[in-house]
């Protein structure tokens, strides 16, 4: 349960006014006539300069309006009410708050590792898929992008392939199949969830062929490294750290926030809103790969139906991390803490007895639901 910015926006107003009525001293105007007139006019001139922004801009950030605002007005809680990671924070608090106290295995050592493996392979994968949402697109072949992937890699390591030459591989099959998904929403124009729904049919049907459905393994002992102990959180953390660099200082980064805020005007605006595109699913392919890395090396090998489902677990984690559905807002940060609130909500099922076949109902739920609360707060934004 959080508090509404409206609020916290009332009190600065009043602090506000309160100071007004302490330093200004205008000769005809009485000072309580000014502290109401302050009270009612500034909130108004703030709320119209924001609305303005908006209105030329549709593409703009909430803080890019939010700074016409005068820096001494927001305090310290309007600032944090305003993240749209503190839900996700929030819930995940409150989840690993209730097993500690329900389930006295969730602390255990080899549970937290356990968890901190998933969170990073849905968490890297989270980060590519944060970037097709924001340009309002989905992609449902990742999971299969990760399985083409890992097999490739596999069986080359089992016949006896360079360690590094069969990841190079891996991470060459997963760009190439982000290329292809790119070429087909940004040139050929066809709809994400068309064209990725078709990839994730071929690419999943392909694996199967390739591996003969079949298990491939086991892998040598000098890769396993890459999928246990630590490791994968430590790649998770490169990873978040390249990628919010990425979107936030980067030319083509900001430009991918502003193709999910209002295409047709960047489009106007001379940028190549293809070529972003191409690139925001050229990078989710690469991650995908990388996820794949993690996953063989914690299996020790591949198989055709590996990954299974996991693209729904990676929508969620970006949605309930805060990035919009409809594009143009989320960040990396919080689709990390998404892909965190996912694991541990696993690791919550499965420590409480509750039936896999009930998994990915409440999953769908789970989707459903954040989906929601981001349309209200859009809503309410407006």
């Amino acid at each position: 349960m959080t508090n509404t910015p409206g609020a916290s926006f009332e009190e600065n107003v009043q602090s506000v006014a309160d100071s007004t009525r302490t330093t200004r001293r205008p000769p005809t105007i009485s000072s309580r006539t000014l502290s109401a007139w302050s009270a009612c006019a500034l909130p108004l001139k703030l709320l119209t300069l924001s609305y303005i922004q908006r209105r030329e801009n549709p593409a703009l950030t909430d803080e890019t309006a939010a700074s016409t605002i005068p820096r001494g007005f927001g305090s310290g809680l309007y600032s944090i009410l305003q993240v749209r990671e503190l839900p996700a924070l929030l819930f995940l608090f409150l989840i690993a708050a209730g097993l500690r106290a329900t389930a006295p295995n969730f602390g255990s050592s080899a549970n937290l590792l356990a968890i901190a493996q998933d969170m990073a392979i849905v968490g890297i994968m989270g980060v590519g898929m944060t970037m097709v949402i924001l340009t309002a697109g989905i992609d449902l072949s990742v999971a299969s992008i990760l399985a083409v992937s890992a097999a490739v890699m596999a069986k080359l390591m089992v016949g006896g392939t360079n360690i590094w030459l069969s990841v190079l591989a891996a991470l060459t099959v997963g760009t190439a199949c982000g290329m292809g998904n790119g070429i087909l929403i940004a040139w050929l124009r066809i709809p994400p969830i068309i064209a990725t729904l078709g990839t994730m049919g071929i690419l999943r049907a392909s694996v199967t062929l390739y591996t003969g459905a079949k298990w491939i393994g086991p892998l040598p002992q000098g890769f396993q490294f890459v999928g246990t102990g630590w490791s994968p959180v430590a790649l998770l953390a490169v990873v978040t750290i390249l990628f919010t660099v990425f979107l936030s200082q980067l030319r083509v980064g900001r430009y991918v926030h502003a193709v999910g805020g209002n295409e047709e005007a960047v489009r106007l605006s001379g940028i190549r809103v293809n070529r972003v595109k191409f690139v925001v699913y050229t990078l989710n392919g690469l991650l995908a790969a990388v996820s794949a890395l993690i996953l063989a090396s914690s299996m020790s090998s591949a198989q055709s139906n590996m990954a299974m489902g996991y693209e729904l677990s990676v929508i969620a984690a970006v949605v309930i991390g805060g990035t919009s559905i409809t594009g143009g807002k989320g960040s990396v940060p919080g689709t990390v803490a998404g892909a965190a609130i996912m694991s541990v909500f696993y690791s919550a099922l499965i420590l409480l007895g509750v039936s896999k076949y009930w998994h990915k109902l409440i999953i769908g739920g789970v989707i459903l639901a954040a989906v929601m609360f981001d349309k209200l707060r859009y809503f309410r934004e407006r």
